[in-house]
């Protein structure tokens, strides 16, 4: 085969300059970036602003390295009619199921909206991301509530552009702390307080839900999610999720180490649960829920979980390995008990009653027994 010098040459330009950048040589990183197709340019014009601060370099590299698998909508401009609609709509002074009831009927008509979505990895532009990233910065080094985090901490708790998948890519940080951060100058009257994480998340969960009037509703809200956080504040009514993901927004965007965890099912009743945690100064995650109980108030005690997952920017292999789980087929119960034969050691069971369509329930095999969770 016959190469040209100046193709032998500009290939070997290129593998220089590609060893030169600072992520040349991290594999999980170029691959991100290969994912990003024409938009490649953006992620790595925020390398390289941060090529000489290597801190914040490898807090943009942490970033882009676990974008694949976040994703925004594709078109916000169109589902923007939504949001519009449930803006007018929260300002009204009606009662939270009026407007559960109204939004639930809007929704069928919204749903013809494009609700499409994009990687990330395709969309984001470097401004966005650098802000973000000087924001956290800012509030981690220069706050009072987090200096207590390590590096890995400071990624999982204060730095991830988003809260949940589908959210706006928009200023949420700026937008979301002014309202929320009544009396924490009050925490300054003692070293002690004036540095305390779960001493700020009360202050603020205090005003969260006595600006927000909290008022939970567990069933039938079957309206299109809002991922725009400038109408989800506004929202009068929510499930758990809800107040959780918007709790994780506001502590953040103030500088409070929160995140939230959840059970996908309960072992002996129907639907799941979210809730939050705000990481203490001696290094403990303390529940709370969001616009409800504060930090070191008992949550659900008298609850048996099946399983609780904390949520994370950076994908969890353990969440990952829920997409594999295996059928076992199906079963006619001609008992209470139904048998199953080679399953893996120590399996959990998630049996689901298909005469009813929605019943659930997770067991176990303990010394040959059945327990039902």
């Amino acid at each position: 085969m016959h190469v040209s010098c100046q193709s032998l040459i500009a290939a070997m330009l290129c593998c220089w300059l590609t060893a030169c950048t600072p992520w040349g040589k991290d594999p999980c990183l170029e691959a991100a970036l290969s994912q990003a197709g024409n938009n490649r340019e953006e992620l790595e014009r925020v390398l390289e602003h941060y090529q000489h601060d290597s801190l914040k370099l490898e807090a943009a590299k942490f970033l882009i390295r676990n974008m694949p698998g976040h994703y925004s909508l594709a078109d916000t401009n169109a589902v923007n009619r939504y949001y519009d609609a449930a803006d007018t709509l929260f300002a009204l002074p009606c009662f939270p199921f009026a407007a559960r009831d109204t939004l639930n009927k809007w929704s069928k008509r919204y749903a013809r909206l494009d609700w499409d979505t994009v990687s990330d990895l395709k969309i984001i532009t470097s401004d966005f991301l650098i802000r973000n990233i000087d924001d956290a910065f800012d509030r981690w080094r220069n706050g009072t509530f987090a200096r207590h985090l390590d590096f890995g901490q400071f990624c999982e708790y204060l730095l991830p552009y988003k809260v949940e998948d589908g959210q706006y890519l928009d200023d949420w940080r700026t937008y979301l702390k002014g309202p929320y951060a009544d009396r924490l100058d009050e925490l300054d009257y003692s070293d002690w307080s004036r540095h305390s994480a779960i001493s700020a998340a009360t202050v603020v969960n205090d005003n969260l839900r006595n600006k927000r009037k909290t008022f939970f509703i567990f069933n039938n809200d079957n309206s299109l999610p809002i991922f725009r956080y400038r109408t989800l504040a506004k929202k009068p009514y929510g499930m758990c999720d809800d107040y959780a993901n918007m709790t994780v927004a506001v502590m953040r965007s103030l500088g409070i180490p929160v995140t939230s965890d959840y059970t996908p099912q309960w072992p002996d009743r129907s639907w799941g649960h979210g809730w939050n945690v705000v990481l203490a100064n001696r290094g403990k995650n303390i529940v709370f829920s969001g616009g409800d109980t504060n930090p070191g108030v008992p949550h659900y005690l008298d609850s048996k979980m099946a399983k609780v997952y904390r949520r994370s920017y950076a994908p969890d292999p353990v969440l990952m390995d829920l997409h594999s789980w295996t059928s076992m087929g199906k079963q006619v119960a001609r008992t209470v008990s139904l048998e199953y034969h080679d399953v893996p050691s120590g399996g959990l069971y998630w049996l689901r009653d298909l005469s009813k369509g929605k019943e659930e329930r997770i067991f176990t095999y303990e010394l040959g027994e059945q327990v039902w969770w």
